[in-house]
């Protein structure tokens, strides 16, 4: 039991932890929000690209939707015209008949 007074009281000044200052704790808290606010960040930025590559799709779905109705539209005004000049030709064939219906009924007066 030989040993100064001080190592016998309070252990060796080595064996005590320091304790930060007011300022590592402050820089430690500041360093421990930045990393918060950057995952944050992070966690924003990949579900704004989510929703991004969700309306690129959503929209190549609409644009391939819009060809295809497009085409359907351009059938159906090709058979309305042509129901068009279908009925143009009957109305043409319908006078042609009314004109010939006439002639006979002249020609069954006299």
């Amino acid at each position: 039991m030989e040993g100064t007074s001080s190592e016998l009281v309070g252990g060796d000044h080595n064996d005590q932890t320091v304790q930060p200052s007011a300022e590592e704790i402050r820089k430690e808290k500041r360093r421990q929000r930045d990393n918060r606010r950057k995952k944050r960040e992070q966690r924003e930025i990949e579900s704004t690209q989510r929703e991004l590559e969700k309306m690129k799709a959503d929209y190549a779905k609409l644009e391939k939707n819009n060809a295809y109705l497009r085409g359907k539209l351009e059938q159906l005004e090709h058979d309305v015209e042509q129901t068009r000049e279908t009925r143009r030709r009957l109305e043409q064939i319908v006078e042609q008949q009314n004109i010939m219906i006439n002639m006979l009924q002249i020609f069954t007066y006299f």
